[in-house]
């Protein structure tokens, strides 16, 4: 893709980052953890190693896993004030808007912060409506 002086590009790195429910050996379902079954005898592990990495959901990775995937911070999503899972990063190229180019914000934003922005910079405009109910000024 070629940019110009009119491209907007809003990248959002991440997902919510990863847990560490699947203690030191991961589990297959997450809800061995939620039910306190924290060590799955690896006989059945084994019984569902095929549906690693497929679409099936609820596998959960091992907590070693999990703080890698969480990096740069410092823990999972379950550590709050580590920030591991919860912080995620947003570059924002806009020609002629942002003029301090190459600057790091620290503050924390949620993505209803700056979706009216995106709108009002589109086509769209800001949403007058949801699900055809209309909304308040």
């Amino acid at each position: 893709m070629r940019a110009n002086s009119t491209t907007r590009s809003f990248y959002i790195c991440g997902d919510n980052g990863t847990s560490a429910e699947g203690t030191l050996y991961g589990t297959f379902n997450q809800l061995t953890a939620y039910n306190g079954i924290l060590d799955a005898p690896m006989p059945l592990q084994l019984l569902h190693y095929a549906d690693w990495g497929q679409t099936r959901p609820t596998r959960i990775l091992a907590v070693q896993w999990a703080w890698a995937f969480d990096t740069p911070f410092k823990w999972t999503k379950q550590v709050a004030s580590h920030f591991g899972g919860t912080r995620q990063g947003l570059a924002i190229s806009w020609p002629g808007h942002i003029n301090d180019a190459g600057s790091i914000r620290t503050q924390f934003h949620h993505v209803i912060d700056i979706v009216p922005t995106i709108l009002q910079a589109t086509a769209f405009g800001r949403l007058s409506s949801r699900r055809d109910q209309a909304e308040a000024d």
